[in-house]
Formats: structure tokens, sequence, C-alpha cells
């Protein structure tokens, strides 16, 4: 007798692979549309276990759907048989419920979001042990992410000491900083970003340079009328001076005393997707069970930047996966009120925080909304 494993297959993955390694099948049967066949196709390069293909299912026609589900259930009716019905549509979901829920030798199974596994047969729950860790889970969406970020284990002490200077330049300069570091033209941002050595100077006299390869910048600032010359080094020091990188990674300190950051990566940049214009987000936290994406901006001027932020979460992460933006500052109530609308959480640093710091107050913060189930 063997296990045969039944997965209605939708938009989302991450479920069919969860109840996929939770029943440990010998064959897996995948029911799907043209829509979903992508899927189908990224989770078998995943997953390495024999598989059915039955092709494509009408999916809305009941006779059609009816006819699968009865075909099926004859054939593996010896057989020991997982239904999945997390993902797939809801016409699959009532038809093929219909048959297998009748079956002797058969789990109806759903799987949430916490990665809780419901048998709808014997009316019982469990929490997985393993479920779709962060580097699956991109590849499960066709976008690996791996070579595509910076651990933030890889940062050092000395990056962390930059960090505190490079933000102390900016409180003493923040006009002179800011136009050396952060509002750079199309040209200057193609320099930081393409050329290992280079540098350039304002109209205000203002300069800077930098060279990767020893990870040293020198910045020279104007000011009534005196010279202030800063150098700074680190291993990512040009990173973190350019672009708000300190920013960033003050925030990734932060969250790395989280007890449920597992793995923290910066500047993670994921392949082109066709209708979104920013495919890079600056932080993203492996929780095991989940993912957590994080946007980070000292302060937001335009107000899009919420919504390509949605769009990148909803496009790499799926419906299951959390999005937090952290500004230095409060939002204001238009920014707020798009995030709340996108379930977007929110966190300013420089806001009260009832008597705790900013990282007890950022780590409160996400353990009471991590496991909270998304709306689709």
């Amino acid at each position: 007798m063997a296990k045969i494993h039944i997965t209605l297959v939708g938009g989302q993955p991450v479920p069919v692979y969860n109840g996929i390694m939770a029943t440990h099948p010998d064959k897996v049967i995948y029911i799907y549309s043209t829509d979903s066949k992508p899927i189908v196709n990224n989770i078998k390069d995943v997953v390495n276990i024999e598989d059915e293909d039955l092709g494509t299912l009408d999916p809305t026609n009941p006779d059609k759907i009816y006819a699968a589900a009865k075909s099926l259930a004859e054939k593996y009716k010896d057989d020991e048989i997982s239904l999945n019905i997390s993902g797939g549509l809801k016409s699959w979901t009532y038809l093929f419920g219909k048959v297998f829920g009748e079956m002797p030798k058969c789990d109806v199974i759903y799987i949430d979001q916490n990665n809780m596994l419901w048998n709808y047969t014997s009316m019982t729950g469990k929490k997985l042990e393993t479920g779709c860790d962060m580097h699956t889970l991109f590849r499960l969406y066709g976008n690996p992410i791996e070579a595509n970020y910076v651990k933030f284990s890889d940062y050092t002490k000395a990056d962390k000491h930059v960090s505190g200077v490079i933000e102390n330049i900016r409180k003493r300069f923040p006009r002179q900083f800011k136009e050396l570091t952060t509002v750079l033209t199309k040209e200057q941002n193609h320099k930081v970003k393409n050329i290992s050595s280079d540098g350039f100077m304002t109209a205000t006299g203002d300069a800077i340079q930098w060279d990767k390869s020893t990870g040293e910048v020198n910045l020279q600032i104007y000011k009534n009328g005196k010279i202030f010359p800063f150098s700074i080094r680190s291993p990512h020091a040009p990173s973190l001076v350019f672009n708000s990188g300190w920013f960033e990674f003050k925030v990734a300190e932060m969250l790395s005393h989280w007890d449920k950051a597992m793995e923290i990566c910066l500047n993670c940049r994921f392949p082109f997707r066709p209708g979104l214009e920013k495919n890079e987000v600056d932080i993203i936290v492996n929780t095991g069970d989940k993912v957590l994406f994080v946007e980070c901006k000292t302060k937001i001027f335009d107000s899009t930047d919420i919504d390509k932020f949605s769009s990148v979460v909803k496009t790499y992460g799926g419906t299951g996966s959390k999005a937090l933006f952290v500004t230095e500052n409060p939002m204001n109530d238009m920014s707020a009120q798009k995030c709340m609308d996108h379930k977007i959480l929110t966190f300013a640093l420089d806001e009260p925080h009832l008597g705790m710091d900013s990282g007890q107050a950022i780590a409160r913060l996400l353990d009471a909304q991590l496991y909270n189930i998304n709306i689709k």
C-alpha cells in the first residue's frame, strides 16, 4: 500500500510544499490549472519525489472536476491518501473534499500561514516542526536569493563603530551629508554602485571619495569657512555611508537581538520581475516559520515607496510573509494610513516606546504581530 498525496495548487506554493514535506508520500499528484502550472514546476524543482502529472484541470466545470476526483479516488482506493486543500480553487476544494472526504483511508488536510497542519478528517491539528525556510520559499517562487545579499553576521565590530561615526557626521552636518551620500544624481549613483574607487564634489565644495577594495571613505565638509575632514575605514564602510546604509545596519543590529531572528540579510536583490520598478529589499529576516521583509528610510518623501514595498513583499514572499516599514521619525498620517491599508507594520525609532528602548519595542511589536494570519 503506497502513500499517495494529492495536492491542489494555486498561487501560493508554500502550503503545497509544507503538505508534501509533512506527509512523506511515495507519490505526489498535483492538481493545477494553466495559471498555476509555473508554481507546480517550481515545486518540482525543489521537491525530489515521484509525481503523476494529469495535466491542467478545468477551473469551474463541475462535471470535469468531479470526474477527475472520482477517477483518482477509484485508482488509489486501496492506498493511503492525503488530500491537501490549502491551495487551488474553491471549486476544486468543494468537489475533491466531497469525494475524498468519504474515503476511509484518506486524510483531508489544510496548512495555515503559521505552519499549523489541520486534519479535517480526524478534526485535529499540530504544529509542523519543520516548514519552509526563507531560502526554500524564494526558490519556490522562482526567485532564488543566494549570492544576492549580505549576511548581517559578515559585518564586523569595525563596521558597527563606523556606522556610529557616520550617524554622528550626519547629525553635525545634515545638509552636506545628505548632498554627498543620499540625494545623488543619476551619474553619481552609477559611480557609487558600479565603480570600485572614485569620488565627486558638490557645487558647494563638499567632497567624498571611496575605495571599496580597502573599505576606506574620505569626506571633506565645508561649514562657516572651515574644512572638516573625515576618514573612515571598515569592510563595509562604502555601503554604510551611501543611501542610508548606516540606518539599515542600525535597524538590522536591533533586529539581531530579537529571539526569533534566525538569520538576517541586508541589501537583498531579486531578479527582475515585470511590473516592479524596485527589486531590492533593505532587510529580510528569516524566522524559520515566516519571512519578515523590512524597508528602512530615515523619512518618507514619496508615499509611492510604500506601494512599491508592498508589491515586492507580495510578489517575492507570498501572502504568508510579514512586512515592516521602519523610519527614523514618525510617519505622517497619510503614509501611516497607506501602510495600514497594505497591512504593513510601522515603527519609528525616535518616537516614545513606553519606557522601552527601540530594540525592546520593535521586538514586542513583532512578537505581537508575527503569527497573525494575513488577509489575502
